[in-house]
């Protein structure tokens, strides 16, 4: 949610938008404001305190999957109008195939994306104006493979969702195995 209370929504409609709706004090309503990203799916999405949306784009066919960055709503009127509107800036994410979480920090200068299949998560330094880069003095790989309950299955999760605690400046990431049932409930880690 923004500071405007307004909720983001990446959505994997026919147009991949980004839908986003308005809390009010006891619903959530909404609103005319979307944007088309043009990708063949997006998955995670944050906003930063100037309002740009951060949207991923997991890798497919081989390619390297990308953070789309879009201008918010007070700076582009295409979130009402035509709905479209080429991103601000798009970072390829080396080897990242499917990207499942992003998160950025207050004034978009950082921003972290996880990846559920190649189980790292990357930092990458800069700005939507000047250009982003892989900061290399961050590293993560996740590397937990627990074995089940039923002691013959192992569970192989991975990274997932990731937030970040500007006041701490602490990443939080969230892990589980995905599309799996049975004993892949069994796990869920933060």
């Amino acid at each position: 949610v923004s500071k405007d209370s307004l909720v983001y929504v990446a959505s994997n409609d026919i147009e991949r938008n980004i839908l986003v709706f308005k809390m009010s004090t006891d619903s959530v309503i909404s609103t005319e404001y979307r944007m088309v990203t043009g990708a063949d799916s997006i998955y995670a999405i944050d906003i930063d305190q100037n309002g740009r949306v951060y949207v991923t784009k997991p890798g497919t066919n081989g390619t390297d999957g990308k953070i789309l960055v879009f201008k918010g709503i007070s700076e582009d009127a295409n979130w009402a109008g035509t709905h479209n509107s080429t991103p601000l800036y798009e970072i390829v994410v080396p080897n990242g195939l499917d990207l499942r979480g992003v998160t950025v920090n207050k004034e978009g200068t950082l921003i972290y994306v996880s990846d559920y299949t190649n189980k790292f998560v990357k930092c990458f330094t800069g700005s939507p104006s000047t250009g982003y880069t892989l900061y290399n003095g961050f590293s993560y790989t996740f590397t937990d493979q627990p074995m089940a309950s039923n002691g013959i299955d192992t569970i192989f999760p991975g990274p997932i969702g990731l937030t970040y605690m500007n006041e701490k400046n602490l990443v939080m990431l969230s892990c589980a195995q995905m599309f799996r049932l049975g004993v892949a409930y069994e796990y869920s880690k933060v």
